[in-house]
């Protein structure tokens, strides 16, 4: 196909007529000098000219920014006026014109990427910018405000998807899902920041294979694991079987295969190829599933690992740059994102506190794009004396745009914290402590 198939000078003439037939029309559609061709974009930019000295864009008006030396363009000013004859599907061509435009675009975007394929043999790079053409071509599609009224309406729509349990993403622990008013829910990127051995891979498997009790889609990328570790993980899960077990092969085949039997029918999907780092092909990845109705939840393991060709003055930048990227996802996709990030140690010898939000890692950029925020933490790992402890810890509701936040939850684990569950015995205590406290001081929502 030739690009000048994906341009239609009749219906800008059309456009630019009509404009010109009700001048107060051309202020109501946001047009570019892009949209146009030849003779019309010219024509065009007088308009703009116009309005730019306060003047109408009347054919008078439009005459009178026309040089001595255009005359040609002058005739044809006059020749598409008299053409024009109402502006009835004005509406109708402006769309056209808005489709052509972004076909354009798009066309230019896949020639560039096949010319690197056929000059540098470059895949990846031709794919990278592939990717970043059809994104903003995207952008440029659904660029458009919303009035009141159709917001209105999508409000409703998700209360009664609330209602009906349809939008939360169970997290396998109650006392979470009651602070996050249910569980996940789109379009929200949420963090799992922690130190190292906190258990940051662990609980994004325990929320995965919640989320596919709940027969919601998990896509999973693994940038740190490969799918057969996550499978064992997920195997440690059940009672009766521990990761020292399975790793001394003291497990037999039969056995092995009977409690994997479960796992075999969750909807997960895991992508842990050597190319998953990057976050062209995380996108790329997830649209795919959406595209085939396969995606309701997209988890990421972990954020300091991902990469992009793009080049940045510094690591703060980038990682800024893909958190935005992951977070716009979210609301393409209409998905909650988690993705879970690294938590610097503490210098040594000095006091260790529970994680806050300035401990993240280039945490400006992390902070001000996720919705929700979660420090799993383990009180013994640093300070073996706290005896009570031992086996347990919490999860820190650090933030959340829409909920309380700075709640702790309790959990369970196992010696070798392949196994996780909420804290039965202690729990209950955390919240009588915790409602005594609001009572008396309150809490700031964030």
């Amino acid at each position: 196909m030739s690009r000048v198939k994906l341009c239609d000078v009749l219906i800008e003439e059309q456009v630019v007529g009509a404009f010109m037939l009700n001048p107060n029309e051309f202020d109501k559609y946001e047009l570019k000098s892009e949209y146009f061709a030849s003779e019309c974009k010219l024509i065009y930019e007088k308009m703009l000219k116009c309005r730019k000295n306060g003047l109408t864009v009347e054919m008078s008006n439009v005459l009178f920014e026309c040089s001595d030396d255009e005359e040609v363009l002058y005739d044809r000013i006059v020749d598409i006026s008299t053409k024009v004859i109402t502006a009835f599907n004005l509406k109708k061509h402006v769309d056209i014109l808005h489709r052509l435009y972004n076909a354009r675009t798009l066309y230019d975007t896949m020639t560039i990427s096949m010319s690197d394929i056929l000059e540098y043999k470059d895949i990846g790079s031709a794919l990278e910018k592939l990717e970043q053409g059809i994104s903003a071509t995207c952008m440029e599609m659904s660029t458009e405000a919303v009035n009141m009224d159709d917001s209105v309406d999508f409000a409703i729509e998700q209360m009664c998807e609330v209602l009906d349990n349809r939008i939360y993403i169970p997290t396998g622990f109650f006392g979470l899902d009651r602070l996050l008013n249910g569980g996940f829910k789109y379009p929200d990127l949420i963090v799992i920041g922690g130190r190292p051995s906190m258990g940051k891979s662990q609980f994004a498997i325990h929320f995965a294979e919640s989320a596919a009790r709940a027969n919601k889609n998990v896509l999973f990328v693994s940038i740190e694991m490969t799918k057969e570790q996550i499978v064992k993980r997920m195997l440690c899960e059940r009672e009766g079987v521990t990761m020292e077990r399975l790793n001394h092969g003291d497990v037999s085949s039969r056995d092995v295969a009977e409690r994997a039997a479960y796992l075999r029918t969750l909807p997960i999907n895991i992508l842990d190829t050597p190319d998953c780092r990057n976050i062209s092909t995380i996108k790329r990845v997830a649209r795919k599933y959406s595209r085939k109705g396969m995606l309701d939840f997209l988890i990421i393991d972990y954020l300091q690992l991902i990469r992009t060709d793009l080049t940045f003055g510094t690591r703060d930048l980038q990682i800024g740059y893909i958190t935005s990227e992951l977070k716009n996802l979210a609301k393409e996709l209409r998905v909650p994102v988690m993705i879970l990030a690294q938590v610097g140690r503490p210098p040594k010898g000095e006091k260790v506190f529970e994680p806050s939000l300035s401990d993240l890692r280039e945490s400006g950029n992390i902070e001000q794009d996720a919705d929700v925020v979660i420090f799993p933490h383990r009180p013994t790992y640093y300070n073996p004396s706290l005896t009570e402890w031992e086996n347990k810890g919490e999860l820190i509701l650090a933030k959340q745009r829409e909920g309380v936040r700075m709640k702790n939850i309790c959990f369970e684990h196992d010696e070798q914290f392949k196994r996780i569950w909420e804290c039965e015995d202690i729990q209950e205590q955390r919240y009588e402590q915790r409602n005594a406290n609001e009572e008396n001081n309150g809490y700031v929502p964030f």
